[in-house]
């Protein structure tokens, strides 16, 4: 493959060379994948999420993605309007993948090696191919010497030669030798396929089937009980009266919790990355027909009763304990188990914990494919946002699945640790895969 005459000048050896061909391309992600078994990037999970992030962006033509907030959000789950002045979690772990490609050539690059290389203050790579070393006597020329002149007063031997014993080598089976020949060929023709393959990630693994199915995807949102059109029949949950209200008490009955707010904004920024337009519905304009027709992701648990409902038989589903005020996730498998719970009448300073389910399946009821992030409360919510819109914590749950989980239905509990009012990293407990 001669990667080095597609459209490259002096000046692109400055300023780098961007793949115009699926060889070219290939041959990059080739590069990239040596870089990333690394010991400089093979123990981290965080830096070589960031580096394929923006060289698959990069060899895509999506720069416009590769901005400060836009990887805060999509490679580190941060909130959309999240203060990266006060959060420079992109600047530092730049700097640190600009440092590791360093390293990397400095101790393993081999001469040759097409240059993967990141400037300081950008976040979109650039791909050099190295200069041909110069001062190099071309190959197949012969070098031309000085005639060696005997000096005077010394005598020329005759040369003497001793008869060279001729090697025997074995008889190689001229059948053994064309299948090995054809077996090398096979295998060098498999391995040249599995290169120019697009590498598939745990994060498209888990969205393509919502991103393949056909329609605009439901976002259903918990809470706004009283968010009805005047104009809708959609008697779920709504007040009997017709009676026409004011945009001031509509509006005042419009309640969206925080925590789904959030988590919808990251898992539309998802939709988006995908090219997959989407619609936002509160769970109370719901009704099972429409669920029938389009795929949905549904946000948040005991305010969204169609998460409730469409969970209520899976191995992993929510209960509430009015008596006792408890919310609490249920395993049908260890009905014994009772430590994923809350007591909602917690005051808020003394909440360390909390936890969520990450469900995504095809519902036999709305013959779909559906999403649900759904938390014992705000905490949970924003973690399950956070695990699905993560490819850190999605790699994870790929590690854990089986082989070709792309299509299979499955559940996760997630646990977080609060502190000071926020939820940390999600965690993962336990998964289900069917």
């Amino acid at each position: 493959m001669d990667i080095g005459t597609s459209g490259e000048s002096s000046s692109s050896q400055t300023s780098g060379w961007l793949p115009d061909t699926e060889e070219e391309r290939a041959a990059v992600r080739e590069q990239l994948d040596r870089i990333l078994a690394s010991p400089s990037f093979r123990n981290s999970r965080k830096y070589p999420a960031f580096l394929r992030y923006i060289v698959e962006h990069t060899l895509n033509g999506q720069t416009e993605y590769l901005k400060e907030r836009t990887l805060g959000v999509e490679v580190f789950g941060r909130h959309p309007e999240y203060d990266t002045s006060a959060d420079p979690v992109v600047r530092i772990v730049a700097a640190e993948v600009r440092k590791r490609i360093g390293q990397y050539y400095h101790e393993l690059g081999a001469p040759g090696e097409l240059l993967l290389d990141l400037h300081p203050g950008a976040y979109v790579p650039t791909f050099r191919i190295p200069e041909p070393t110069a001062g190099l006597h071309p190959v197949g020329e012969p070098i031309a010497l000085e005639p060696v002149s005997t000096p005077e007063g010394v005598v020329e031997l005759p040369l003497v030669t001793q008869p060279v014993r001729r090697l025997r080598f074995w008889r190689v089976n001229r059948r053994a030798w064309y299948a090995g020949a054809a077996l090398s060929l096979i295998l060098l023709i498999g391995a040249a396929v599995w290169l120019t393959q697009p590498r598939v990630t745990a994060m498209d693994q888990f969205w393509r089937p919502i991103a393949d199915s056909p329609g605009a995807v439901l976002l259903v949102m918990g809470g706004g009980v009283s968010w009805i059109s005047q104009s809708s029949s959609i008697p779920a949950g709504s007040p009997t009266s017709t009676a026409p209200v004011s945009i001031d008490e509509q509006e005042s009955r419009d309640i969206i919790a925080l925590a789904d707010a959030s988590t919808l904004a990251g898992v539309a920024g998802i939709l988006r990355s995908y090219r997959k337009s989407y619609l936002i519905r509160p769970s109370t304009m719901m009704d099972l027909p429409q669920l029938r027709t389009e795929p949905a992701v549904l946000i948040g648990a005991f305010n969204n009763p169609w998460a409730l409902r469409l969970t209520s038989n899976l191995r992993f589903h929510f209960t509430r304990d009015a008596a006792t005020n408890t919310n609490s996730i249920d395993d049908r498998k260890n009905p014994d188990m009772k430590s994923w719970k809350v007591v909602t009448t917690t005051p808020y300073t003394l909440v360390t914990a909390n936890w969520a389910v990450v469900s995504r399946f095809r519902d036999p009821d709305t013959e779909n494919w559906t999403v649900i992030a759904a938390g014992l409360s705000r905490w949970g919510t924003i973690a399950a946002g956070e695990f699905l819109t993560n490819p850190i914590y999605l790699e994870e749950l790929a590690r854990r699945a089986p082989a070709n989980w792309r299509r299979k239905n499955l559940q996760a509990v997630i646990a977080t640790t609060v502190i000071n009012d926020q939820p940390g990293p999600p965690r993962i407990l336990a998964t289900e895969f069917w």
